[in-house]
């Protein structure tokens, strides 16, 4: 399976706490060839579990936000 590091380029972040749970907003750009809805579940899985190990908060939404797709 390929990465969803090697997928998604251009990614940008938003974050918003309320009643110590953070929500947040990735948006990013799919590279060509890559299958959308796939790697969207794999970046909203990779941030939920990172943002949660190193903060210690709960996480209560990772949304991911496709904004294109890259030709490069």
């Amino acid at each position: 399976t390929q990465g969803y590091s090697s997928a998604a380029s251009d990614v940008y972040k938003r974050q918003d706490i309320q009643d110590g749970e953070i929500t947040l907003d990735v948006y990013l750009t799919v590279k060509y060839g890559f299958a959308i809805p796939e790697t969207a579940a794999k970046v909203q899985d990779a941030v939920m579990s990172a943002v949660e190990t190193m903060t210690g908060f709960s996480v209560r939404t990772v949304n991911v936000h496709v904004g294109g797709i890259s030709f490069n």
